[in-house]
């Protein structure tokens, strides 16, 4: 089995240190005292100590003591001491080495802590930036799954909202969950397990900003579904209104006409006689362009999307004209025609009473082909 590429970078490196430092002393041995010059292994103890850890500092102090008891301390060329202070000083030179291996292998394992909290706090505001602008989280969950990936030191994840599948064989999962609510799961490769103390910090921030994302999505969506029903409800009033105070009128005037033109006791000279006449002839006509105009006026207040046509008909023959038209329209095998009307909501006899023109339209239309006729029911409170 061969050795990862990092241990045999850390095993050669060590052993050329040592090399180093012992060719080093070799040259100033004639220069400086001997016994002083064995403080120069400690830069290479530190060097293997912040590079490759505790393990590879400790095997170099221990190769460095051999290595300057070999070839500079008395006897020469063998590891026995012939002065006891020699084995005092290689004694406090290893302890040396190996406290300074451990502080250097702290530092460095705080600085690794800090650059990996720092990349989980940048995973997490970009989590946030790219859910948060979605208009769709089911449509931005490969980006989060990647990041997250990346952030938990995966090749490869996968989120899936409230899943409830088991993994496939040879397939790992995490739970992401907030409090006792669950929000989905994410899926990873067995053999690359994120580590806990990461995976405790990241998964519950990561389930956290998923599920304020798709609480966000849901109230988006209940309040253009109460917007619409607001708008369609207004547009109903409208309509409504339009019609019954323009059908009012109009009819005050020609019962008011006619009964002025039956009464036997009233004298009417031809001027008075011609003007009535024209009153209840023309008062259809201004109705119904005074209804006309007032719907197009409400349907494009409320700006509603589906385009209206107005037709006018005689104010007497309101079902020949409309059964033209309709007729007209459905001709054409590929049009259907949808007529939407609205419904009274009233109880007992009133009902009949208040939806006449309803009932007569249904009846008029019930057997047409390609007709779909739907009721709006309107309540009216006091």
């Amino acid at each position: 089995m061969t050795l990862p590429t990092r241990s045999l970078y850390g095993i050669v490196f060590s052993v050329a240190a040592v090399g180093v430092v012992t060719g080093a002393i070799y040259v100033l041995r004639d220069y400086v005292p001997v016994l002083s010059l064995g403080v120069l292994y400690l830069p290479a103890v530190l060097v293997v100590a912040v590079f490759f850890g505790l393990v590879y500092a400790v095997a170099v102090s221990i190769l460095s003591m051999a290595a300057f008891n070999f070839f500079f301390l008395p006897p020469l060329h063998t590891l026995a001491l012939r002065d006891s202070a020699n084995w005092l000083a290689l004694g406090v030179y290893l302890v040396t080495a190996v406290v300074v291996s451990e502080l250097a292998t702290r530092s460095r394992r705080r600085a690794a802590d800090a650059g990996q909290r720092q990349r989980e706090a940048t995973f997490l505001a970009d989590v946030a930036g790219i859910l948060l602008e979605a208009e769709h989280v089911q449509d931005r969950l490969k980006e989060v799954a990647a990041a997250a990936a990346a952030a938990l030191g995966l090749s490869a994840a996968r989120i899936e909202i409230d899943s409830v599948r088991r993994p496939e064989p040879g397939e790992g999962t995490a739970d992401l969950r907030v409090g006792d609510r669950y929000v989905g799961r994410l899926f990873f490769s067995a053999a690359e397990a994120p580590e806990p103390a990461v995976a405790e910090r990241v998964l519950p921030a990561l389930a956290s900003v998923v599920a304020v994302a798709l609480d966000r999505e849901r109230l988006q969506r209940a309040a253009l579904e109460a917007e619409a029903l607001r708008r369609s409800d207004a547009a109903k009033t409208a309509v409504l209104r339009a019609v019954s105070h323009d059908l009012r009128s109009p009819l005050t005037a020609i019962r008011a006409a006619g009964e002025g033109l039956d009464r036997a006791d009233l004298q009417l000279d031809d001027r008075d006689r011609a003007e009535l006449l024209h009153t209840r002839a023309r008062s259809p006509s201004r109705s119904t362009r005074r209804n006309a105009h007032s719907i197009e006026h409400q349907w494009r207040r409320f700006e509603l999307a589906t385009p209206l046509e107005v037709h006018e008909a005689p104010y007497r023959d309101l079902g020949d004209p409309l059964l033209a038209y309709v007729r007209d329209l459905t001709a054409d095998p590929d049009v259907a025609v949808s007529l939407v009307m609205p419904e009274l909501v009233v109880r007992g006899w009133q009902r009949l009473l208040h939806n006449q023109r309803a009932l007569y339209v249904k009846r008029l239309l019930l057997f047409e082909p390609r007709v779909i006729l739907s009721s709006v029911p309107y309540q009216l409170f006091r």
